[in-house]
């Protein structure tokens, strides 16, 4: 006979005799939509911590950008290219990403909210502009 009820050691729920666990009951939209939701409070969650943050570095006198280019230039060493092949595919994959970043300050300005990644990236237009130039002259003189 099945036991019901007790803990059940091959999934490690414990229920009460009777009980049904509340996703059982969902069908698989539902599901998805109840994971969605999760996910979007987790992520408004997550800009309302980096805005605490970001008026944290405020009152310090510290500007966001300034913090973020710093972490930035940290992680990144200054890359050296041996082949006009390697700095033009660099080239291509930063202009990318700028011509990305670009378009996001037009949706923007068009009214549409943005997220904490949009963002950032659009704080890093200025970095993605020095990088093309400095990979442009260094093209040249391989």
């Amino acid at each position: 006979a099945a036991k019901v009820g007790g803990s059940n050691p091959v999934f490690g729920k414990s229920l009460p005799p009777g009980a049904v666990d509340e996703d059982d009951k969902l069908s698989k939209s539902a599901l998805k939509k109840k994971k969605a939701k999760e996910k979007a409070q987790k992520e408004k969650d997550a800009a309302e911590a980096l805005e605490q943050t970001n008026r944290a570095l405020a009152a310090a006198g510290i500007t966001p950008q300034a913090a973020g280019a710093a972490a930035a230039t940290e992680s990144t060493g200054p890359k050296t290219y041996s082949t006009p092949e390697e700095a033009q595919k660099r080239i291509k994959a930063v202009t990318k990403k700028l011509r990305q970043a670009e378009g996001l300050v037009e949706e923007e300005k068009g009214g549409k909210e943005l997220n904490v990644d949009q963002k950032g990236k659009i704080a890093a237009i200025p970095e993605m502009q020095s990088e093309l130039a400095e990979l442009e002259q260094l093209a040249k003189t391989l």
